[in-house]
């Protein structure tokens, strides 16, 4: 057994000496480092006594070996954890063999083997988008595990956010969060890496905890997301809607806020009917022209009327005019979705005329931009859908379109047109 473990210490990557702490008949070996500074966990040789007596003072037994050490084993290719353990073993006079080991164990952390240092908050979460995409699935998670998520809707939307500085405990599995002093009655959460899979490093996680956490897209085939502004309302948008769901094509619909709050229903039939909800702000102003509070009112307008009416927040938003800048990007939160494909039907208002810009504009990966507030942009929808059919294209939501891999302070122009709000 003591070859065993001698041979394990041999393959730890790090050199070790035997200390042996004897108290009568029960020994205790302890594997110290030779050279304590080329372990990850701090204060090893301190760590190693401490579990040593404990686990000593708990087996009083005579012929106990217990043997303190600090275990590296490797979760993947890129993470092993390191954990100091005792395990004491009992000597079994009748079957002469030790019994299984009685452990105790301390201080487990993991280790980047890129770095070869404990894996940080910075590690995991690459860059401030990312945390601000996290924040965004904080707030979900807290309404969806909420007994009366409405009374707690406006706590949830203007809680602190989280930062690189905000306690997280990992583990390749999930991510514990310590959030900060809020009134939502959710002082820390759990969140699972399928979740947060865009906003992570994922080789620094288990690669079963983002098992099909992204949709993804057949690289042999055409796509492009229809997508439908400043709505919703109890007419046109409810035509469409039936037009949508005749051709088994889901959309994107940008919302505007005091629209969702006068037609409830009809944003609820959008959600309920597969498409995608997002933002659109609350009453149309160009954004960068705004106070931080009177975007943030906008902001948080908007989603407060789009949650109580589905039930989600949406993770979305479109600038009305395409018009954002870094400072409003920062406040806002959320991945910008921009277009590349102007219908426009706002100035035309005739289907041909709108079909045609489409037609002649249109190429893999395109997000198209229509209103469905007007009744002539969705009369030209049928035909639109049947002539993108025909050159055999198909239809996602912008989620889809982008693979779920959108981030805050990024706006996205295509399939392949990610930029940076400067």
């Amino acid at each position: 057994m003591i070859a065993s473990i001698q041979k394990e210490q041999d393959q730890s990557g790090f050199s070790t000496k035997i200390d042996t702490i004897n108290d009568g008949e029960n020994k205790c070996l302890v594997y110290r480092p030779v050279d304590e500074s080329a372990i990850p966990i701090k204060n090893a040789n301190q760590l190693l006594t401490e579990v040593a007596k404990k686990q000593q003072k708990k087996h009083r037994e005579k012929e106990v070996l217990t043997v303190a050490r600090i275990k590296a084993i490797a979760i993947s290719s890129k993470i092993s954890q390191y954990k100091i353990e005792a395990d004491s073993f009992i000597w079994n006079r009748s079957k002469e063999e030790f019994s299984k080991p009685d452990s105790l164990s301390k201080k487990a952390i993991y280790v980047s083997e890129k770095t070869g240092k404990e894996i940080t908050n910075k590690d995991l979460i690459p860059d401030e988008g990312s945390l601000l995409g996290i924040q965004q699935v904080i707030q979900q998670s807290i309404l969806d595990n909420a007994k009366e998520p409405e009374k707690i809707i406006d706590s949830v939307l203007t809680m602190d956010r989280i930062s690189y500085d905000s306690k997280m405990t990992y583990t390749p599995d999930d991510l514990t969060i310590d959030l900060p002093k809020n009134s939502t009655g959710t002082t820390k959460i759990t969140l699972k890496y399928k979740d947060i899979a865009p906003y992570i490093d994922t080789e620094l996680v288990s690669p079963e905890s983002i098992k099909d956490a992204l949709p993804t897209l057949d690289e042999n085939k055409k796509y492009v997301a229809l997508t439908f502004d400043d709505g919703p309302n109890n007419s046109s948008t409810l035509d469409l809607l039936n037009i949508l769901k005749a051709n088994n094509v889901k959309a994107t619909f940008f919302m505007l806020g005091q629209m969702v709050d006068q037609n409830p229903d009809a944003a609820k039939r959008v959600y309920e009917e597969g498409h995608e909800v997002a933002s659109h702000s609350y009453s149309h102003p160009q954004l960068p022209t705004l106070t931080t509070d009177e975007l943030k009112s906008e902001i948080n307008k908007t989603n407060k009327a789009i949650f109580k009416a589905t039930g989600v927040l949406p993770r979305n938003i479109r600038p009305p005019y395409g018009a954002i800048d870094k400072k409003s990007a920062e406040t806002i939160g959320m991945p910008i979705i921009q277009w590349n494909i102007d219908s426009q039907d706002w100035k035309s208002k005739n289907p041909g005329a709108i079909n045609n810009v489409v037609k002649q504009n249109v190429f893999n990966g395109a997000i198209i931009l229509i209103h469905d507030i007007h009744p002539e942009s969705v009369k030209a929808v049928p035909g639109l859908i049947t002539m993108l059919k025909n050159e055999g294209y198909e239809f996602v939501t912008i989620d889809q379109l982008l693979s779920g891999k959108q981030k805050p302070l990024n706006q996205y122009f295509g399939m392949n047109d990610e930029r940076l709000v400067e």
